[in-house]
């Protein structure tokens, strides 16, 4: 899955929650989240820096190698493909990335 650039952070979180409305109302839809990489050094959260490779291929050219950070929205809810007996949960993401350190 590849994030949608925007060029500020501002951007980017109106996106998520212009998204997040759209959403059925019979869904939860979580709250954004930065994507971090692995735990940092003694546990704690290690955010960016993201590169170009974590954007849709259509963006790239945006990013010119810049550091990124990337927000993620997961919505969830019931889902039934043929009646009773294939229900289960279904779940839509949306990723967004803006440059690290942007305003």
């Amino acid at each position: 899955m590849y994030a949608r650039f925007f060029e500020t952070e501002r951007e980017a979180h109106e996106a998520l929650a212009t998204w997040a409305a759209k959403v059925r109302e019979d869904w939860s839809v979580s709250g954004p989240h930065e994507m971090g990489r692995d735990s940092a050094p003694g546990g704690g959260f290690l955010a960016a820096p993201w590169g170009e490779g974590f954007v849709a291929p259509a963006y790239r050219s945006q990013v010119r190698g810049r550091p990124l950070r990337l927000l993620r929205v997961v919505a969830r809810g019931p889902f039934a493909r043929w009646g009773e007996r294939d229900r289960g949960t279904a779940s839509a993401v949306l990723e967004v990335a803006f440059p690290a350190g942007g305003a």
